[in-house]
């Protein structure tokens, strides 16, 4: 098959191949030169090691370290909501805020809950937009632990 279609033909003056590829297609049989002389061995070493030192090694990527896509917005800002994870209502929002920032950490914030500082992640925390013509209305934190005791019925 291979044979017919590198075939010149007599009235087209080229073969099937080389009119569709624009050249003529190459058989096994072409692929190395009929010569009687050595190869010279050593020369084209000294030529594959010269065209081996001019290629410059590829910059590795380190695919195991992820980076924590932090919002840039939250690397400077004052006020947060801060995600409520635990079961809620129906109708309880997601988010308890707005609570002051009092430093920034590459993954955390210490957060001013209660009058004392919580070191609370990036990851559960939203950005606050407040109105700054309005005074601030910071949230009162949930409280922790048991109710307060009631007097016992009599």
């Amino acid at each position: 098959m291979l044979g017919l279609r590198t075939a010149p033909k007599e009235d087209l003056q080229s073969s099937s191949a080389e009119l569709v590829y624009g050249q003529p297609q190459r058989v096994p049989g072409e692929f190395m030169p009929n010569t009687t002389d050595p190869w010279p061995a050593a020369a084209q070493r000294a030529s594959l090691l010269d065209s081996a030192r001019v290629f410059a090694p590829v910059p590795t990527t380190q695919h195991g370290v992820p980076t924590s896509p932090v919002p840039p917005g939250l690397r400077s800002a004052g006020y947060v909501f801060i995600r409520h994870d635990a079961h809620r209502g129906p109708l309880q929002p997601p988010y308890d805020g707005p609570f002051r920032v009092l430093e920034h950490g590459p993954k955390h914030l210490v957060v001013d809950i209660g009058s004392r500082p919580e070191h609370v992640s990036v990851d559960r925390v939203k950005l606050a937009h407040l109105d700054v013509t309005q005074p601030v209305d910071l949230a009162i934190p949930p409280r922790r632990g048991r109710p307060p005791g009631q007097p016992a019925p009599r």
